[in-house]
């Protein structure tokens, strides 16, 4: 499926390194969660965001790469199955 909008550059200030595209649905909105990277070394951002790049839940910081990815996927799937 082709996203509605770009995957978003910046995120909490540092630069959006993955993403995963949430479809509109049933009146929802479409949404990219993403993790970006922060200023702190082995520190990440994970986020839900809208199309003007606003977020919509609170933004999670997380210790190592491998846990800001399983927590990207799991909000998206959450996100996901909210839609169906």
């Amino acid at each position: 499926m082709q996203p509605e909008f770009a995957l978003p550059a910046r995120f909490a200030g540092g630069p959006v390194i993955a993403g995963i595209y949430v479809p509109r649905a049933d009146g929802y909105a479409p949404l990219w969660v993403v993790v970006s990277a922060s200023r702190f070394p082995d520190v990440f951002h994970v986020g839900i965001l809208r199309e003007a790049g606003e977020s919509v839940a609170s933004r999670y910081e997380i210790t190592a790469y491998g846990r800001a990815l399983d927590l990207m996927r799991a909000k998206a799937d959450a996100f996901h199955a909210t839609r169906r």
